[in-house]
């Protein structure tokens, strides 16, 4: 197979990455690891916000920032979300 830009990801980031490059002509094929769009990490962020509300701790959001990174994240921008 043969494509200008292969887009791993279906999930916002993915899907909006492949539509704008889809409107300027560029050939794109974007494939994703599930059947429906319940598979991705944005169906899991409840709309993408990265926030420690009162209640929860860094310890906490940590956890939650690397569980749904799948073991993939980069610990220096994991630790400046946590920070932030």
């Amino acid at each position: 197979m043969h494509t200008e830009v292969l887009i791993i990801g279906c999930g916002v980031a993915g899907c909006i990455t492949a539509l704008e490059l889809a409107e300027k002509g560029i050939q794109v094929t974007l494939i994703g690891s599930g059947m429906t769009g319940t598979e991705s990490n944005s169906h899991s962020a409840q709309g993408g916000i990265i926030f420690r509300g009162r209640e929860d701790s860094e310890e906490l959001l940590r956890g939650d920032i690397l569980q749904a990174g799948c073991g993939l994240c980069n610990p220096q921008a994991v630790e400046q979300l946590v920070q932030w």
